[in-house]
Protein backbone atom coordinates (compact mmCIF):
# COMPACT_ATOMS: atom_id res chain seq x y z
CA UNK A 1 0.00 0.00 0.00
CA UNK A 2 1.54 3.66 -0.74
CA UNK A 3 2.75 5.54 2.00
CA UNK A 4 1.19 9.16 1.87
CA UNK A 5 3.83 11.94 1.39
CA UNK A 6 5.32 13.42 3.91
CA UNK A 7 7.18 16.25 1.79
CA UNK A 8 5.82 18.28 -0.51
CA UNK A 9 7.69 21.61 -2.57
CA UNK A 10 5.33 23.35 -5.15
CA UNK A 11 7.71 24.05 -8.36
CA UNK A 12 4.51 25.57 -10.75
CA UNK A 13 1.01 26.14 -9.32
CA UNK A 14 -1.44 23.42 -10.56
CA UNK A 15 1.32 21.81 -12.87
CA UNK A 16 4.44 20.58 -11.47
CA UNK A 17 5.27 19.37 -7.63
CA UNK A 18 7.86 17.30 -6.27
CA UNK A 19 6.92 14.97 -3.57
CA UNK A 20 8.96 12.54 -1.05
CA UNK A 21 7.31 9.78 1.05
CA UNK A 22 8.58 9.09 3.93
CA UNK A 23 9.81 5.60 2.76
CA UNK A 24 11.89 6.63 0.39
CA UNK A 25 15.25 9.59 -0.08
CA UNK A 26 14.35 10.43 -3.44
CA UNK A 27 11.74 13.07 -4.71
CA UNK A 28 9.01 12.29 -7.37
CA UNK A 29 7.85 14.50 -10.08
CA UNK A 30 4.16 15.13 -10.30
CA UNK A 31 3.03 16.85 -12.99
CA UNK A 32 -0.23 17.36 -15.04
CA UNK A 33 -0.87 18.41 -18.67
CA UNK A 34 -3.09 21.45 -19.65
CA UNK A 35 -5.85 18.99 -21.64
CA UNK A 36 -5.07 16.20 -19.53
CA UNK A 37 -6.90 15.75 -16.06
CA UNK A 38 -4.97 13.32 -14.93
CA UNK A 39 -1.07 13.38 -12.88
CA UNK A 40 1.72 11.63 -14.38
CA UNK A 41 4.31 10.17 -11.74
CA UNK A 42 7.87 10.01 -12.30
CA UNK A 43 11.23 9.63 -10.00
CA UNK A 44 13.50 12.46 -10.37
CA UNK A 45 16.67 9.48 -8.98
CA UNK A 46 17.75 12.29 -7.21
CA UNK A 47 17.64 13.44 -3.22
CA UNK A 48 18.67 16.76 -4.03
CA UNK A 49 15.49 19.31 -4.13
CA UNK A 50 17.07 21.66 -6.78
CA UNK A 51 17.89 19.09 -9.05
CA UNK A 52 14.98 17.38 -8.82
CA UNK A 53 13.06 20.59 -9.48
CA UNK A 54 14.90 20.82 -12.75
CA UNK A 55 14.33 17.17 -13.66
CA UNK A 56 10.70 17.71 -13.03
CA UNK A 57 10.58 20.65 -15.39
CA UNK A 58 12.54 18.73 -18.21
CA UNK A 59 9.57 16.04 -17.93
CA UNK A 60 6.98 18.20 -17.96
CA UNK A 61 8.23 20.02 -21.18
CA UNK A 62 8.81 16.58 -22.39
CA UNK A 63 5.59 15.13 -21.50
CA UNK A 64 3.85 18.90 -23.15
CA UNK A 65 5.68 18.40 -25.98
CA UNK A 66 4.68 14.72 -27.03
CA UNK A 67 1.29 15.38 -26.46
CA UNK A 68 1.29 18.19 -28.82
CA UNK A 69 2.81 16.03 -31.55
CA UNK A 70 0.29 13.13 -30.67
CA UNK A 71 2.77 10.94 -29.50
CA UNK A 72 2.06 8.90 -26.17
CA UNK A 73 2.66 10.87 -23.12
CA UNK A 74 4.57 8.21 -20.84
CA UNK A 75 3.11 4.69 -21.74
CA UNK A 76 5.19 2.03 -22.84
CA UNK A 77 2.57 -0.12 -23.42
CA UNK A 78 2.78 -1.19 -27.10
CA UNK A 79 -1.06 -0.48 -27.78
CA UNK A 80 -0.64 3.47 -27.36
CA UNK A 81 2.27 3.42 -29.84
CA UNK A 82 0.49 1.41 -32.25
CA UNK A 83 -2.44 3.68 -32.10
CA UNK A 84 0.03 6.84 -33.04
CA UNK A 85 1.05 4.44 -35.82
CA UNK A 86 -2.59 3.85 -36.82
CA UNK A 87 -3.48 7.15 -36.61
CA UNK A 88 -0.37 8.42 -39.12
CA UNK A 89 -1.31 5.61 -41.43
CA UNK A 90 -5.04 6.31 -41.80
CA UNK A 91 -3.74 9.95 -42.45
CA UNK A 92 -1.64 8.82 -45.62
CA UNK A 93 -4.75 6.56 -46.78
CA UNK A 94 -7.33 9.87 -46.22
CA UNK A 95 -4.83 11.88 -48.32
CA UNK A 96 -4.00 9.20 -50.93
CA UNK A 97 -0.33 9.17 -50.23
CA UNK A 98 -0.05 5.42 -48.80
CA UNK A 99 1.04 2.43 -50.78
CA UNK A 100 -1.61 0.20 -51.41
CA UNK A 101 -0.09 -2.23 -48.56
CA UNK A 102 -0.91 0.29 -46.13
CA UNK A 103 -4.31 -0.95 -45.83
CA UNK A 104 -3.31 -4.24 -44.74
CA UNK A 105 -0.84 -3.29 -42.43
CA UNK A 106 -3.39 -0.87 -40.63
CA UNK A 107 -5.90 -4.36 -40.16
CA UNK A 108 -2.85 -6.30 -39.00
CA UNK A 109 -2.60 -4.05 -36.49
CA UNK A 110 -5.99 -4.05 -34.98
CA UNK A 111 -6.60 -7.82 -35.38
CA UNK A 112 -3.59 -9.11 -34.39
CA UNK A 113 -1.21 -6.93 -33.16
CA UNK A 114 -2.79 -4.97 -30.79
CA UNK A 115 -4.95 -7.83 -29.06
CA UNK A 116 -1.99 -9.76 -28.52
CA UNK A 117 0.61 -7.19 -27.93
CA UNK A 118 -1.45 -4.44 -26.80
CA UNK A 119 -0.64 -5.07 -22.63
CA UNK A 120 3.22 -5.74 -23.26
CA UNK A 121 5.75 -3.20 -22.59
CA UNK A 122 7.32 -2.32 -25.45
CA UNK A 123 11.14 -3.03 -24.25
CA UNK A 124 9.46 -6.63 -23.17
CA UNK A 125 8.70 -7.60 -26.81
CA UNK A 126 11.78 -9.17 -28.12
CA UNK A 127 12.25 -10.63 -31.79
CA UNK A 128 13.11 -14.28 -32.52
CA UNK A 129 16.68 -14.91 -33.25
CA UNK A 130 18.03 -16.79 -35.97
CA UNK A 131 17.16 -19.92 -36.05
CA UNK A 132 20.66 -22.34 -35.65
CA UNK A 133 20.66 -25.54 -36.98
CA UNK A 134 22.77 -28.05 -36.16
CA UNK A 135 24.68 -30.74 -38.22
CA UNK A 136 23.34 -33.68 -36.61
CA UNK A 137 19.31 -32.75 -37.36
CA UNK A 138 20.05 -32.18 -40.49
CA UNK A 139 18.28 -35.33 -42.48
CA UNK A 140 19.81 -35.78 -46.47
Amino acid sequence: MRVPSVQTVVVKPEQIRLVRRGDSKKWQAHYKLEHVKTWFRRSTDTANVKEAAKIAERLWMKATFDFEEGRPVISRRFKPVAEVVLHRMEAEIAAGTAKPSTRDYVSAIRLYLIPFYGAYNIDGIKPYGPVTVVESDVKL
